[in-house]
Parts: structure tokens; sequence; C-alpha cells
């Protein structure tokens, strides 16, 4: 399935440089729970889409 939302590459980029530990990625694609979602909530994929990975090895702080 294809769900070609745009990005909002200065949004993410803006999050790589403000906390400490993230790393940025442009060449992966949306992942399964986020298109899987977001297909039936926008089916016209007209919204940017920045998508997070949590590390659950890191503690909450």
């Amino acid at each position: 399935m294809q769900y070609p939302a745009p990005g909002k590459p200065d949004l993410a980029q803006a999050i790589v440089e403000h906390v400490h530990e993230v790393h940025g990625a442009a060449d992966w694609g949306l992942d399964h729970g986020t298109w899987s979602i977001l297909h039936h909530l926008y089916p016209q994929a007209n919204i940017p889409v920045v998508q997070l990975s949590l590390d659950y090895s890191k503690p909450l702080a």
C-alpha cells in the first residue's frame, strides 16, 4: 500500500537538534502503525506527517 503523505522536514530537523540522543532518518518511510490509521482519517494523504519512534530501553526522563 502507498500512503504518500508529505513530510515536515523542518520540524523533524528541529526535533533532532533539540532533543538529546535523537537520530534522524528520511529513508525509512512510514511505519504501518502510522499509515494504517492515517489512511482512514486522511485518505487523500494531504497532511504533513512526522513519525517518531521511542527507545524503550531509555528512562522516561
